[in-house]
C-alpha cells in the first residue's frame, strides 16, 4: 500500500455512552477511509471504570485500550493515527453500564465521500451516517 499523506479533511466527533457492559460500535468506516487521530474517555460516575477501544479492518480486532481505569468523573485522552479502512470499525466496552462517554475524533478526506447533500422541494438538507448501540451518537 503507497505512503499517503491528505493534506486537507473534515474532522468530526463521534460519540457514544454505553448503557451496559456489551461491546458496542462506536464507527464503522465507509469508503471515505477516516483516520482516527483523537480519542477521549470520560467518565460520568462517582466511581471508577475501566473502559476498553479496539480498532478492527473488518476481520480482525487490535487493542487501542484495554482494561483501561478512568477514576471517577476523570477524563482520558490519546491522540493516535490510526487509518480506518472500508468496513473497518472502532469498537468500545465499558466496565460499568452508564459510566462512561466514548467520543473518538476522525478526520474524513474528500467532503464529497463525508457528507450526502440533497436539494429537494424543502430545501438543502444533509445526512450523516450514525454509530451503532448504545445512546448518544452524532448525526447532523
Amino acid at each position: 500500500m503507497p505512503a499517503y499523506v491528505p493534506t486537507e479533511g473534515f474532522a468530526r466527533p463521534i460519540g457514544l455512552a454505553p448503557t451496559d457492559t456489551a461491546e458496542a460500535t462506536l464507527l464503522t468506516a465507509g469508503p471515505e477511509n477516516p483516520v482516527l487521530v483523537g480519542l477521549m474517555i470520560s467518565n460520568i460516575t462517582g466511581s471508577a471504570a475501566a473502559a476498553t477501544v479496539k480498532w478492527g479492518d473488518g476481520t480482525t480486532d487490535y487493542s487501542i485500550v484495554t482494561a483501561k481505569s478512568i477514576a471517577a468523573n476523570d477524563t482520558f485522552f490519546q491522540d493516535l493515527f490510526v487509518p480506518l479502512v472500508d468496513g473497518g470499525a472502532i469498537k468500545v466496552t465499558s466496565g460499568a453500564g452508564d459510566a462512561l462517554v466514548f467520543t473518538a475524533i476522525v478526520v474524513e478526506y474528500g467532503s464529497e465521500l463525508v457528507r450526502s447533500q440533497s436539494h429537494g422541494s424543502e430545501g438543502l438538507a444533509s445526512s450523516w451516517s450514525r454509530p451503532q448501540g448504545g445512546r448518544g451518537g452524532w448525526n447532523g
